[in-house]
């Protein structure tokens, strides 16, 4: 997609498009910190738990884990960054039932980026097991977007500065 030149000169095209970001990523920080209780829960009994399923992982091979309900089409992959949640993930067995609450923040088929590929979801948001939690999704979102929120107002305000020295049209 190409932004016409004269639209980049203008203080009132910044502005809309520096908010229209801004508002993004209110968006993602505000869903990087939804409690559980706001995901969509599925209880079911394991009926699959391994380190591997069909061709997956791809990368970082110990740092994945694939688990399957009943009740549910999919195979869920979740990513464990350090042994300490690996380890307490792996006391999962076969056979325990747990809840995954899914966290489908917003639909990004459009990107290429789909759960449709050999049914395999990678949005489970939150997993429990008789009310102890196994496995939370890591909040990198928060800080993401909460720097790209004060980028962007610094943006908005170096936009009207250039306004207000008429280095920028209206």
């Amino acid at each position: 997609m190409h932004i016409p030149h004269v639209l980049l000169q203008s203080f009132r095209a910044l502005v809309v498009i520096f908010t229209a970001f801004v508002v993004l990523f209110v968006y993602l920080y505000y869903h990087s910190i939804l409690p559980k209780e706001k995901l969509l829960p599925i209880i079911g009994k394991i009926t699959f738990i391994d380190k591997k399923y069909k061709e997956y992982p791809r990368r970082d091979f110990d740092k994945f884990r694939y688990i399957a309900i009943s009740g549910y089409p999919k195979v869920f992959e979740v990513f464990l960054d350090d042994s300490a949640r690996q380890q307490h993930f792996d006391k999962l067995r076969v056979g325990d039932e747990i809840t995954v609450y899914l966290d489908r923040m917003i639909d990004l088929s459009f990107l290429g980026e789909t759960n449709a590929e050999e049914g395999v979801d990678r949005d489970a948001g939150y997993i429990e097991k008789d009310s102890k939690l196994y496995y939370k999704v890591d909040g990198g979102a928060e800080p993401v977007a909460l720097s790209a929120i004060g980028f962007l107002i610094v943006c908005i305000i170096g936009s009207y500065v250039l306004y207000k020295k008429g280095k920028l049209g209206y």
